[in-house]
């Protein structure tokens, strides 16, 4: 794991394994992805990072997708559940559950994950038996929506998803695989624990 750390108009870092995530602020504190480098093996491409799968179907992970669609740089490859898809529907394929994240993984080059799960305690069940199950060079990136603000020297950690309106003050911390819901607001220097959420 690690932390995407957010500096007013500066590039940030993120390695993960063998794999560098690149992003930058834009403007107020606005987190856009710039590049991401991808890991091989000889020359055989083994990850593509620009290619993102949502693990969850639900309203939350309606949201998440906006987040994603609106972020642009990623390429949304579909969605695994095993719940109601309807929310979802018409805006990419749902492609089975979560076991068959290792397929998409394997046979499509999927390199990232973002798990939209909104109950705090199953969310971190998941992410731990996903991350125990699926190769190591796959990432949980953090998703930030374009319109969310984020102060200068805070930081976002990997798996966590900042919404539409949201505001994470200057040198504020969210942890790993949290939610920062639509709207919400964590203050300068205030801290969010890994897997938990703020909601407005």
């Amino acid at each position: 794991g690690g932390f995407w750390c957010v500096q007013a108009n500066g590039r940030c870092v993120s390695e993960v394994g063998r794999v560098l995530l690149f992003s930058e602020s834009v403007g107020e504190g606005v987190l856009r992805v710039v590049g991401r480098s991808r890991r091989e093996e000889g020359n055989r491409l083994v990850s593509d990072l620009s290619k993102l799968a949502i693990l969850g179907t639900g309203g939350h992970g309606l949201v998440v997708a906006d987040a994603v669609l609106a972020m642009g740089g990623y390429e949304l490859v579909g969605f695994v559940s095993g719940g109601d898809d309807s929310a979802v529907l018409g805006i990419a394929p749902v492609l089975g559950d979560d076991r068959d994240l290792l397929e998409l993984v394997t046979t499509r080059r999927v390199a990232s994950v973002a798990v939209a799960v909104g109950d705090n305690a199953v969310r971190k069940t998941v992410i731990e038996r996903l991350r125990d199950s699926l190769p190591e060079w796959v990432c949980f990136p953090p998703i930030v929506h374009p319109v969310a603000s984020i102060g200068i020297k805070a930081s976002i950690g990997d798996g966590s998803v900042v919404l539409a309106g949201a505001v994470v003050g200057p040198g504020a911390s969210v942890g790993e695989c949290c939610i920062v819901n639509t709207r919400a607001s964590l203050d300068h220097h205030g801290v969010l624990g890994d897997y938990a959420a703020l909601a407005h």
